[in-house]
């Protein structure tokens, strides 16, 4: 089996920041409408997930991206 390293899961960590950051902009660019909902819910789910795998990756051994700061 082939180890990931530190440095491979903190891109993905990094990606999964840039992920939540378009879901957020998403959500607020979108007037909330009747029109937009399907849009925004998608926004939020992958909002969502993308949290949760960052912070997964984190418990892995993942550094957090620098610059961040906690919610």
């Amino acid at each position: 089996m082939k180890e990931i390293t530190e440095e491979v899961l903190t891109r993905w960590s990094e990606s999964c920041c840039h992920m939540l950051h378009l879901g957020t902009l998403i959500g607020r660019e979108l007037p909330k409408s009747k029109q937009n909902a399907r849009a925004l819910d998608l926004a939020e789910r992958v909002e969502k997930r993308a949290w949760a795998l960052f912070n997964e990756l984190i418990e892995h051994g993942a550094k957090k991206p620098a610059g961040y700061q906690e919610p």
